[in-house]
């Protein structure tokens, strides 16, 4: 079910709890909280658990800030998270997921929409009706451990061509579209969307490829995995605008990753770099969003400076809390 519209977001930005990030995001101008990409590693040892709510403490000694977990992108098995697989590995993920949620004070978990793969064949219908119904009950398991830890569940979109941080060439059929997404929210009792507009971005992108108003020039697109997928989203959506795809699905949002996006893998590029003005859709979501989630892609994950100039953007679109 769709979210009411409520109050202006909170300005939150992305940190891995690991070497000084988290140090270099709560500097000033100090923003109103943190999401918290954790890697595997974070959830197989959580030994930084502490020293983080220490430093929140410290950092905001007039009340405890608003704080988003995000789950990684390979599972405790070593393979790729994957909503579609019925994995113990990855019910393991969300269960330490809203555990440590908890043990943090957080409001929400985020999770990836996903089954990223090579395969050729990955948009038939009958694959897309198994895929759906594995999906379907992983988020009902997944929604009701977030809500007995007292957070709310969140799915997010993904690109279409996933490079799973580490270069590759796979492709997801789910969390693509809007239609995609709802299926799921419409379905599960409590699950929310975490909107990203850079990921939303290469979508529209990648559907003008497939339509052929765009030209696929760049050589590394010119692979077989990236030419099945372009023919299977041509199969399956017509195209769409960034304006069309997030007013699909602007009153399930809770949160709204914000960064531009060029081309089919021009993925978290700083506010003004990429092709979309993202005044616009964020000036709508406004209304709905509870979080704004800085999530640019940084030449040093160490410093904030892309995210810095997101946070700054918002403030001057009066899309904060301002202080």
């Amino acid at each position: 079910m769709p979210i009411s519209p409520g109050s202006g977001p909170a300005i939150l930005l992305k940190a891995r709890p690991v070497g000084g990030q988290v140090a270099d995001r709560l500097a000033p101008p100090r923003p109103d909280g943190l999401e918290l990409y954790l890697d595997v590693a974070d959830l197989e040892d959580t030994g930084w658990v502490g020293p983080l709510r220490a430093a929140l403490a410290e950092a905001y000694p007039d009340g405890w800030p608003p704080l988003i977990v995000e789950g990684p992108l390979r599972s405790l098995d070593g393979e790729f998270f994957d909503v579609t697989r019925s994995s113990p590995a990855d019910l393991e993920v969300v269960f330490r997921l809203a555990q440590v949620g908890r043990e943090l004070g957080a409001m929400a978990v985020n999770i990836h929409c996903i089954n990223p793969s090579a395969d050729p064949d990955r948009f038939s219908p009958e694959r897309r009706d198994r895929d759906r119904a594995a999906a379907l009950e992983f988020f009902r398991v997944y929604a009701s451990a977030c809500r007995a830890a007292g957070l709310e569940p969140q799915v997010e979109n993904v690109p279409p061509v996933v490079r799973m941080r580490e270069g590759r060439y796979l492709t997801s059929t789910e969390g693509l579209a809007p239609e995609d997404l709802r299926f799921y929210l419409d379905r599960v009792p409590g699950l929310r969307l975490t909107l990203d507009l850079s990921h939303a971005g290469l979508f529209v992108n990648a559907l003008e490829l497939a339509w052929g108003l765009q030209a696929a020039s760049e050589p590394e697109l010119q692979t077989p995995t990236v030419a099945s997928l372009l023919a299977g989203l041509r199969n399956r959506y017509g195209l769409l605008s960034l304006d069309e795809y997030v007013d699909a699905v602007t009153p399930y949002v809770l949160s709204v990753h914000i960064s531009n996006a060029a081309g089919l893998l021009g993925e978290g590029l700083p506010y003004r770099a990429g092709r979309y003005d993202l005044d616009g859709p964020i000036s709508r979501l406004r209304a709905f969003a509870r979080y704004f989630v800085a999530e640019t892609i940084e030449p040093n994950p160490e410093r904030a400076a892309y995210m810095r100039e997101v946070q700054a953007r918002l403030l001057e679109l009066g899309a904060g809390i301002l202080r």
